[in-house]
């Protein structure tokens, strides 16, 4: 008897669409806008502080680094609440 062979084209590709993104796709592409973010507005606190006295860079940046990791916090969160897995 002769094996019967398969060929490729019994599944129909459809090359014109994209798969679907996932929930949790979504959330990694959301966290890598929010550092892109975060590093455009890191660069231009850091060049509008540039000349500043150090008493308010003292003042300044440890603010700013809390607030990132509080972003970075919240995103987590609610990333972990929505999507099941």
């Amino acid at each position: 008897m002769a094996a019967r062979v398969r060929r490729c084209t019994d599944v129909e590709i459809q090359v014109d669409r994209l798969h679907g993104v996932d929930l949790e796709e979504k959330y990694a592409i959301g966290l890598g806008v929010l550092s892109i973010v975060l590093l455009i507005v890191g660069t231009l606190l850091g060049r509008a502080l540039a000349n500043a006295p150090a008493r308010v860079t003292r003042v300044v940046f440890p603010i700013a680094a809390i607030c990132t990791l509080a972003a970075f916090g919240i995103f987590v969160v609610i990333a972990r609440i929505h999507v099941k897995g």
